[in-house]
């Protein structure tokens, strides 16, 4: 419907035109653009072109008028609503087929850099270069060729394309990927299955990325530590007591994740201490975890990703933390104050019969508790620029356990001496003889 009205449109139009055959003065375009040509001009379209009977004096001042004839109509067919493509579609013929070829030949898809991050391989990130894209604007392109048109039947335009920037640059996600963190602490002397466990651990956050303005639950990236999973008994603190249980070992996990996060700068949304102070971090700095009851959330308040590298090698569980870090940006240190200390009860004695009395040993040592206030500490190079406080602490003392045993010792039996010296002799003497006599 809209193809009919626009020729029965061009047949009134042409008509009220006017021109005629003398008038006509060919038109030839050329246009260049990366090092190629093409040219479009009337002898070589009207050769092949069949002029339509009916439509004879329409196209005879259509397209056989002079250029300035030519642009007005484009322009009247534009403001009746038609494209500019459309409406030198029908006065130039074959001209959209070039221009199409041209903007095939142009149109470059632009492409943003990529990074791939694989913490168990150096460099630890690979990165994908950005490409500029390249765009025909075809109405623009119609739109400038129609001024020419109105000035001149011999066209020559050197074709710009519209440039595409990407948006992510290979510099940029460089300067996104710079190491912004990291903590480690030590386990070595842990049992076997507590090792077991805290590598198990470590391996689910080992290649993690932080979107922006995500949160994320060490609970959930774990899961429950399970059996099944194959996490095995270690001790764990429980009631203010140490125990056995599955997973024994992973809130050293979390607490070494947990101060890579706040050296970092990363947003805590939750976090729980242990009741007792624990020996592989500073105090204040430990982050408590038990499925179900008490998780250590954060999220990334940063525009960029971050992305999470940890390792766990028989003797040192650690994190790196890697994103965008400005020039001029704050290095952050962590800070402690004892407060108080906390005396710990009298020892508690528990007696064994199958100890002697003089035996014993220590089940349990005894240990003071303390109040701690814990802080992070903005630095601009070497001077101190802030001071924060991030929570204030209290840790249980531990009260000693002393086993001492109850059973008493059987007197020692004495020893007979052997006489000495002269004693000794008359000794031998007369048990010889005695020993002869009976012979006899």
């Amino acid at each position: 419907m809209r193809k009919t009205f626009f020729v029965l449109f061009l047949i009134v139009a042409l008509i009220f035109v006017g021109g005629s055959y003398s008038e006509q003065d060919y038109v030839s375009m050329s246009f260049s653009y990366n090092g190629k040509s093409c040219v479009w001009n009337d002898s070589i379209v009207l050769d092949k072109t069949k002029v339509f009977t009916n439509f004879e004096k329409a196209q005879k001042n259509g397209r056989m008028s002079n250029h300035r004839v030519r642009a007005d109509l484009i322009e009247r067919i534009h403001q009746m609503g038609f494209s500019y493509e459309d409406a030198f579609d029908y006065t130039f013929l074959g001209l959209r087929e070039i221009v199409d070829k041209i903007k095939k030949d142009i149109d470059t898809p632009v492409k943003d850099a990529t990074v791939n991050f694989n913490p168990n391989r150096k460099p630890y990130f690979f990165y994908q270069k950005e490409q500029t894209g390249f765009l025909l604007e075809k109405e623009k392109f119609y739109a400038d060729l129609l001024e020419r048109l109105k000035n001149s039947s011999q066209i020559n335009i050197k074709i710009e394309p519209k440039v595409l920037k990407p948006k992510v640059t290979k510099e940029m996600l460089i300067n996104q990927t710079t190491l912004k963190s990291r903590f480690e602490t030590n386990y070595a002397s842990s049992s076997q299955n507590r090792k077991s466990n805290i590598e198990l651990a470590m391996k689910q956050f080992n290649g993690l990325v932080l979107q922006p303005d995500v949160e994320y639950s060490f609970n959930e990236t774990t899961g429950r530590r399970t059996k099944e999973k194959g996490y095995k008994q270690a001790n764990i603190i429980l009631n203010n007591e140490y125990t056995e249980a599955f997973g024994g070992g992973v809130c050293q996990v979390s607490t070494t994740l947990y101060n890579a996060l706040l050296l970092a700068g990363v947003e805590i949304l939750e976090v729980h201490p242990h009741s007792l102070a624990s020996s592989y971090v500073q105090m204040g700095f430990d982050a408590m975890v038990n499925f179900g009851s008490s998780d250590l959330r954060f999220k990334n308040n940063f525009q960029h990703p971050i992305y999470l590298r940890t390792y766990a090698n028989g003797q040192t569980a650690g994190v790196e933390i890697y994103g965008f870090k400005e020039g001029n940006a704050l290095s952050i240190k962590r800070a402690n104050e004892i407060v108080s200390e906390i005396a710990p009860p009298f020892d508690k004695i528990i007696e064994d019969d199958n100890l002697f009395e003089d035996e014993s040993f220590y089940k349990t040592y005894s240990k003071k508790g303390y109040k701690v206030k814990s802080y992070l500490e903005y630095y601009n190079g070497d001077e101190l620029i802030s001071k924060k406080l991030i929570r204030t602490q209290s840790y249980k003392a531990v009260q000693g356990v002393r086993v001492v045993g109850t059973k008493k010792r059987p007197p020692e039996p004495e020893i007979q001496e052997e006489p000495q010296g002269i004693l000794q002799d008359i000794y031998s003497f007369l048990f010889s003889n005695k020993q002869n006599n009976s012979a006899g």
